[in-house]
């Protein structure tokens, strides 16, 4: 029930919401920690390493080293 009442409010699934919600946090660590991407990876919820980069490559088109690079 709860998942049907925040797609209608959100236009967004649940899982969605919450998986871009990881995604915002482990690059906010990657701007501003010097941690290293495993434990950015589980530090923002995810299970596995490969299901992180996965994710992370797939919302911003390059991988979590290459945003952690391109930072000035």
């Amino acid at each position: 029930y709860f998942c049907e009442m925040f797609y209608k409010q959100t236009n967004m699934h649940y899982s969605e919401y919450l998986r871009k919600m990881k995604l915002d946090y482990a690059k906010n660590l990657l701007i501003n920690t010097g941690l290293p991407v495993t434990d950015i990876c589980y530090s923002s919820g995810f299970s596995t390493l490969s299901s992180f980069l996965q994710a992370f490559k797939k919302e911003f088109g390059i991988t979590p080293t290459q945003y952690r690079n391109k930072i000035p």
